[in-house]
């Protein structure tokens, strides 16, 4: 990595010191820094750090803000509702009713796209979510206020200390 030199003195200049790597894209900067105390410059690097965080997760959920009950109702009220009498099978009457229910849920509430990012922690493992639930969670805090016992007390300190 390092292409300049390394140790410079009267005589010569040398790349005496190294930088190895197994991946440069890896490596966001590296150079070497001259220093007055030495006759060997600091040789530096600094690596990107982070974890691929994957393609983001699309869900469709819908926007029960704009839900117009009074709305929903009259279409409701509206519609053509298949007959029983027009379907000579159950299943192809239960199959347009649903079709015909499904078509206005639909409309009402409108439905919209929320991207999810992906974020990766692996040193985030069961046992770490397992504590930082149990010590974070607020029933565990709402029963030891409550009975104000002393193991309780002691159960919650531990389990925090755990957490953290």
């Amino acid at each position: 990595m390092i292409n300049e030199p390394t140790r410079i003195t009267e005589n010569f200049e040398t790349r005496i010191d190294h930088v190895i790597i197994n991946k440069k894209d890896n490596v966001k900067v590296f150079g070497v820094y001259p220093l007055s105390i030495s006759d060997h410059n600091f040789v530096y690097i600094i690596r990107k750090i982070g974890f691929p965080r994957g393609n983001p997760k699309v869900i469709k959920s819908r926007n029960f803000k704009t839900f117009d009950q009074t709305a929903f109702l009259l279409d409701l009220q509206n519609t053509n509702w298949p007959s029983a009498t027009e379907a000579a099978v159950v299943n192809d009457f239960w199959s347009k009713w649903k079709d015909t229910f499904l078509n206005i849920k639909n409309k009402h509430p409108s439905s919209r796209t929320i991207k999810v990012l992906n974020k990766s922690s692996p040193w985030i493992n069961p046992e770490i979510k397992h504590n930082f639930y149990n010590a974070c969670s607020r029933s565990v805090k709402k029963i030891t206020t409550k009975t104000k016992n002393l193991a309780d007390w002691n159960n919650y300190k531990r389990q925090k200390k755990l957490c953290q």
